[in-house]
């Protein structure tokens, strides 16, 4: 195993990209925030909250 260096990195700052269902058609949206408001977890229910609320403009 000398090929195998585990080693630790901190972390200062991090870019990401937040994707709801912006590239999809909007019936795909839709199903998507009905499916997930119907859920029982409350996270889900955000998540249906979130992507009504980014809906892109077109």
């Amino acid at each position: 195993m000398d090929f195998i260096v585990g080693f630790e990195i901190e972390v200062d700052r991090m870019e990401a990209k937040f994707k709801l269902s912006q590239n999809r058609p909007e019936t795909d949206r839709k199903n998507t925030v009905v499916n997930l408001k119907n859920a029982a977890d409350d996270k889900a229910q955000g998540m249906a909250n979130l992507i009504d609320a980014n809906e892109p403009m077109i």
